[in-house]
């Protein structure tokens, strides 16, 4: 199925010469999951978590090989300005 949740690293962790994805709420965990309705990384715990919280539990959840390798850009909804 490769569903899971998500969360993402501190600042510290950003940059990191490899593609390790963290924990956003644990920050030194490594991500096992990224929830594409909170489009954050998360670690097994965070995902447990997540699957049990009722405003959470119904998220979609990528694990493994299906998790994005990259922190997706949040669509900007902010409008342009003209000169």
């Amino acid at each position: 199925m490769g569903e899971v949740g998500g969360a993402m690293p501190g600042p510290e962790m950003l940059g990191s010469d490899d593609d390790t994805m963290w924990c956003l709420a644990c920050v030194n965990k490594k991500a096992t999951a990224y929830c594409l309705d909170c489009e954050v990384y998360l670690c097994d715990a965070c995902v447990d978590y997540h699957k049990k919280t009722p405003t959470l539990k119904n998220h979609r959840l990528l694990c493994g090989s299906n998790m994005p390798p990259f922190y997706p850009a949040r669509q900007n909804t902010t409008p342009a300005r003209g000169n």
